[in-house]
This record gives C-alpha cells, structure tokens and sequence, in this order.
C-alpha cells in the first residue's frame, strides 16, 4: 500500500512497476507539495498563487474583495470557492497574530492590505481587534488606508446609518491606547471624522469610559447633531412610521374600501344585475311571485316542526351547561390556588424591594454618620451622593420595575384560571378577549411609546448639549 502525498488516500503497486532508482533520483530534491508537515509559509503561498493562475489565468490579482458564490457554472465556482479560501485564510492569519503568514500573503500578491472579508470588513480593523500592535504596523506599512469606514462585523444592508468605524474609531471603541496612540501620532489618523450615525473616536472612547484614550485625544465638538437625529430616526421615527402606516392602512379600509363596497360594488354587481333580470322577466312576474307566495307559506307551515326540533335540542344544551358549570365548580380549587399562588408572588416581590429599600437606607445612613464622625477623612461627599442615588433607584425603578415584572404575569394567569375553569372553551373566549383588547389598545399603546421616545429623545439632546460643551465628558447619564 501506499499513500499519495496530495490526497492522502491508499492505493496499490506492483513491485514489478515501481522504478529503479538511480543517482540522479537520489540526488535530486522532490517537488514541493502540500503536505502534513510543516513548511515555509512563503513556498506553500507560492504553490497556492500558481495553482490559482492554472485555475483561472485572467483572474485579477491581488484579491480585493470577498468574492460571492456562483452556482450557475461549476468550473467558475471552483474558482471562487479559492478564491473565498485565500481571503479566509489572510484573514484567520490575522486573527491569529500570525505575523510570518500574514507577511506571506502580502508580499506573495494574492491579497493586498485592504483586501475585505465576506462582512465587508478591513484587514486593518480586523487586526486592531486583536490589538497587536506589530499586526497592525505591518499592514499600515503594507498601505492600509488609515481613515477608510468600514463595517465591524456584519453586513449592513439598506441602513439610513450605517455604523461605519475608521480604524482609529476602533481602537478607541476597544480602549487600545498603544494602537490608538500609533495611529494618530505615527500615521497621521484623522480624528475629526465622522461616522455616518455621528460618532467620532473622542466620543466612542468617552462613551465607553476609556479615560487613558479620551486625555489622549485632541477635543472634538463635531456629530453631535447627526448622533441625536440617528437615534430619533431609530426610536420615534421608526414608531411614528409604523404607525402611520398602519393608520393609513386602517383609514383606507373604513373610509374608502367598506363605502366603495356598499355604495358601488354591491349596486353594480348585485342589485343592478338582479333588476335587469327581473325587467327582462317582467312577463313571468305573476306566475314568479305566486311560486314565490306558495314557497314562503310551505317554509311558514315548516315553522312548528322546526320549532319543535329545536326544543328537542334544549335539554341537551342544559345538560352540556350543566356540566360545564359542574367542571367549573370542580376545578375552583386549583383556580383560586393559581391566584392565591399569583397574589403571593405579588406580596413577595413587594417585600423583597421593601427590604432592599431598607438596607440601602441603612447604608446611606451609616454612610452620612461616619462621615459626619471621622469630619469626612476617609469618607467624601461623593460617597454620600452615591448612597443617596442608591436609595433613589432602590424607591423609583428596582420597586416598580418588581411590581411591573408581577402585574405583567397577570395574562398569563388569567388564561390559567379560565383553563382550569371552562377548559378549552374558556381558552378560546380568553384569545377571543385579548384581541379585542389588543385591537382597543393598539394605537394607544404605540401613542405612549412614542410619547416615551420623545422623552428620551429630549433627554439625548440634553445630553449632546453637555457634550458640546464638554467633549471630554465621561460620565453618562
């Protein structure tokens, strides 16, 4: 048996075909080949580069982009599929850290320094998020555009604004201060550009509370109009046109569908057909009308049966009653247990948020008396504050947000006890119910949450005003 150094599979020889070796054989070094062993990353990117040229010869060179699948033609999508390997392996290189493969690729000329993946992203901003600093001076040095926008991780499709970062926007989003510091001061990265949402390297380390990179970074007043029309366009925008639309939508059902319906669609196809065919027999109206009279007396004189056929049904329909009544009265215990069970998680999420409202108290007491004792040695006015903001959001959002995460399980109780009451019947009264609900709320609902957005869209405004006057500010609110 013998194994091929290409495919690795196994196959058999006679010992009457294998060749004599001679001196020349012995002498001369096999032809390099891919193998399991391990070899210069140089020689295996060179057999790559000629193996892409036999598979397609006019194939521009280097790559530049990720190049998408073809399944229409088999040999073009062989040559793409290596062509989405040599881009996946550049950039598994620099994710690595691996400086000797990552010079391979480049100095071989299948990639070039700004060669994108499948997300659109650089090779500059992938190396960043390593945070190597020698990876990243290779490829500036290689020619990477410095200040080219590009996406992070995924593809941004049909965005208004697209969270585009520059590499230094990066390195500043990720704290890096020693890439962040070779950018500006080395290369010349420009700091004053803006994001098409706004934002601005100062702003993104600030955000972040990146300190060292802020005191580093020149001050910056700019995006802060296209910061806060960003997040009013995502917020209330996105609500205010879904809204509308669903208004429009609604509107154009009550006030031009159902009237067009009634007023010109029923009269042309119904009415009006009917009346030419009672003109066109307008001879055979006695005879019609008789048959017609003779028709209503028969249903007329059908009356009392039917009457009687449905009397027949009562006593079962009260026994039906009856037995669900009877089911019901069964299954009262197991209700009134789910909303005792209910009514004490209440009592319990209540009490959990009391208690935690007193111990926060206490600390913030405890606090103001040691620091009144020790005249505010190893105490300081913000610690006090601290304690005083604790106790504020222990009484205003962890009890309400308690209470609200209680009162929204109300639903889901209420379909619980109608289950174990009427069965299935009160599970489809409960569905029944709720979409009248949903359908009575809908539009005050979204009105609220627009009224909410625009709240916070007031608050982001005042906050960019603080910004503009301090861009260096890090503390958010």
């Amino acid at each position: 048996m013998e194994v091929d150094a290409c495919t690795g599979t196994e196959h058999s020889r006679r010992s009457a075909d294998l060749p004599i070796a001679g001196p020349s054989d012995l002498e001369s070094p096999p032809p390099p080949l891919y193998t399991s062993q391990p070899q210069d990353p140089v020689v295996e990117l060179k057999i790559l580069r000629e193996s892409l040229r036999k598979a397609a010869a006019d194939l521009p060179l280097p790559l530049l982009t990720y190049p998408p699948s073809n399944p229409d033609s088999s040999s073009t999508n062989r040559e793409i599929n290596l062509q989405q390997e040599i881009i996946t392996s550049f950039f598994l290189a620099l994710s690595n850290k691996n400086i000797p493969l990552t010079s391979a690729f480049l100095s071989s000329g299948l990639v070039s320094a700004e060669s994108t993946d499948n997300h659109g992203c650089t090779p500059l901003l992938a190396a960043i998020s390593t945070e190597n600093v020698a990876v990243v001076k290779l490829l500036l040095d290689a020619g990477a555009n410095v200040n080219r926008f590009s996406p992070k991780k995924k593809k941004l499709l049909h965005e208004k604004y697209p969270p585009l970062r520059t590499p230094l926007m990066h390195a500043c989003t990720l704290g890096s201060l020693p890439v962040a510091r070779i950018l500006l001061s080395e290369y010349a990265a420009d700091d004053a550009l803006v994001a098409p949402d706004g934002e601005t390297a100062l702003h993104l380390a600030a955000k972040r509370r990146h300190r060292e990179i802020v005191a580093f970074l020149p001050m910056r007043r700019a995006g802060g109009w296209k910061r806060w029309k960003c997040r009013v366009d995502r917020t209330v925008g996105r609500r205010v046109r879904k809204l509308g639309r669903w208004i429009v939508a609604l509107g154009r059902v009550l006030l031009w569908e159902i009237p067009k319906l009634l007023l010109w669609d029923c009269p042309k196809h119904v009415i009006l057909p009917g009346l030419k065919k009672i003109w066109s027999k307008r001879k055979d109206l006695p005879r019609l009308t008789m048959k017609l009279l003779k028709g209503v007396w028969k249903g007329l004189k059908e009356v009392p049966e039917a009457l009687w056929e449905a009397m027949k049904l009562v006593p079962n329909a009260v026994k039906w009653l009856t037995k669900l009544i009877w089911n019901a009265i069964k299954s009262l215990p197991g209700a009134v247990k789910i909303a005792l069970v209910w009514a004490w998680s209440g009592v319990k999420a209540a009490g959990i948020s009391t208690l935690e409202i007193l111990k926060r108290l206490g600390s913030f007491l405890h606090t103001v008396l040691s620091a009144v004792a020790s005249f505010f040695r190893g105490i300081t006015l913000q610690d006090i504050w601290n304690g005083f903001v604790d106790v504020l959001e222990a009484v205003f959002i962890k009890l309400p947000a308690k209470l609200w995460d209680w009162i929204a399980t109300f639903g889901k109780t209420t379909y619980e006890i109608i289950g174990k009451l009427f069965g299935c019947t009160g599970k489809a009264i409960w569905y029944l119910l709720l979409w009248i609900f949903y359908l009575l709320t809908y539009v005050p609902l979204k009105l609220v949450k627009i009224l909410v957005d625009c709240g916070k869209s007031v608050g982001n405004g005042f906050q960019e005003i603080l910004l503009w006057i301090n861009p260096k500010r890090t503390t958010w609110v």
